[in-house]
């Protein structure tokens, strides 16, 4: 049996090559813009002609996020042009911000053990395609991050007056900037009333109104969340299926990540087992939403009947999952009720989440990785040191590799 203390030093040491292996690829990637970057990217001529302006945010075309991505990317394009692997850079340099900001975070309940917690953002697979891409939830996901630092520390730290309403100022700016980024990150004025209603501080309320007067009249010159040209993809209502496929993905990480997070118990079992049989029936019934990765390789052996079956088996296999994960992820918020940090980010993880359930138009790992930033802070008393550990890591590095190789194409 190997010792711990060797599964630890293997998978730090896997972690760190993680993070040298993306930067690599990054720098290494001299395509020009590529997939979704072409539509952000357009828009920085756009805002150098207009300014953060109303005819600026009247004319945005093809991008759905706010203009966060023009403010960052603009003063970079100024000094190095849109070239690679300069513009991609930018998120790389977010990614260790935000495992820096997770760490800091953590050192309050982790110990040495914090930066260990903050490096396991490089094994979560979506992570390498929004961090080695010039795409716009890094730059979101870095400013929500600060502004839960800024507010947790401000409560927690015992910090003077003044620091004390300074970093609830800036907590509210950093908020703000998020949504500007992306409206989805709204949910978390949920997760910060949830610490309201814990701590009676009406600072949080004042860093929600900061953040409020900071994207309220964006969305007021929008008429909506998002700008005028993309408004169309936001009246498909509620699509249950990316909500459920949401929580499953962000199941299949925490088996990568902290498998701990996960209650172990026959109860549990038995209620995961019952609901991917109700679910695989009620969607065949009714729903028919089906998944069936690998479905070109396997279609070659199964015939159609099967790849039916497959897809629906898939399916509820998904549903299930989700389920499990919100089964335990309700057991650990009752176990850990009266610690309001903890609360707060998993509270905030799982408002996150919930969001694919209105983002009708399409599902995207990459919404998920919205959300890990506020997984990991709720980690720590849930690490994982058992031998499987760095083949779980690899995995996860892996599949993120392969993921953001298919566009890179470095190897």
């Amino acid at each position: 049996m190997i010792a711990k203390n060797k599964i630890e030093s293997y998978s730090s040491l896997l972690l760190y090559s993680g993070f040298v292996i993306l930067i690599a690829v990054t720098v290494l990637n001299g395509n020009p813009p590529l997939f979704d970057e072409v539509l952000f990217i357009s828009n920085i001529s756009l805002f150098e002609e207009y300014g953060l302006s109303k005819d600026f945010l009247l004319k945005m075309q093809d991008q759905a996020p706010g203009p966060l991505y023009q403010l960052i990317h603009y003063p970079v394009s100024l000094v190095a042009g849109i070239q690679a692997p300069w513009f991609r850079l930018v998120n790389i340099v977010g990614l260790l911000l935000i495992t820096a900001t997770i760490y800091l975070i953590n050192k309050q309940n982790a110990g040495k053990k914090a930066w260990k917690m903050a490096l396991l953002i490089i094994a979560v697979p979506m992570i390498w395609q929004v961090s080695g891409m010039a795409l716009t939830e890094i730059p979101a996901m870095l400013m929500s991050i600060i502004s839960a630092f800024c507010a947790t520390y401000a409560l927690t730290s015992g910090v003077k007056p003044r620091a004390r309403a300074a970093l609830f100022v800036l907590s509210g700016l950093f908020l703000g900037l998020a949504i500007l980024g992306r409206s989805t990150f709204l949910a978390l004025f949920a997760a910060y009333l949830l610490l309201f209603i814990y701590y009676r501080d009406p600072l949080i309320l004042l860093a929600l109104g900061i953040a409020a007067a900071i994207c309220l009249p964006v969305f007021h010159i929008w008429g909506d969340l998002m700008p005028p040209a993309q408004q169309y993809i936001g009246s498909g209502g509620v699509r249950v299926w990316f909500g459920i496929l949401a929580f499953a993905y962000m199941g299949v990480v925490m088996l990568i990540i902290a498998p701990k997070w996960f209650v172990i118990s026959k109860p549990a079992l038995w209620a995961a087992g019952l609901f991917f049989l109700f679910f695989t029936v009620l969607n065949y019934l009714f729903f028919q939403s089906t998944y069936a990765p690998l479905s070109v390789f396997l279609g070659k052996f199964l015939g159609p009947n099967l790849m039916t079956v497959y897809s629906y088996m898939i399916s509820g296999a998904l549903a299930a999952l989700a389920f499990y994960f919100l089964l335990s992820s309700a057991f650990r918020l009752y176990a850990q009720r009266r610690d309001p940090v903890f609360v707060f980010f998993t509270c905030a993880a799982l408002l996150m989440l919930a969001t694919c359930f209105k983002i009708s138009h399409l599902f995207s790992s990459r919404y998920v990785a919205q959300a890990i930033v506020f997984i990991l802070p709720a980690l720590p008393g849930y690490e994982d040191i058992h031998v499987s550990k760095p083949a779980r890591l690899v995995l996860g590095m892996a599949i993120g590799f392969i993921s953001l190789n298919t566009y890179a194409k470095i190897i």
